[in-house]
């Protein structure tokens, strides 16, 4: 419980890991873009 900056910042950064691990995987077309990704 720190500050309120943390709850919308894990929720933006959850949002852009959905949207870029989409964009990689209609990019790609792959099963492992997750591994691929990190």
């Amino acid at each position: 419980m720190l500050t309120h900056s943390l709850i919308p910042d894990a929720t933006v950064l959850a949002i852009l890991l959905a949207v870029a691990d989409t964009v990689l995987a209609q990019r790609k077309r792959r099963k492992h873009t997750r591994r691929d990704f990190v």
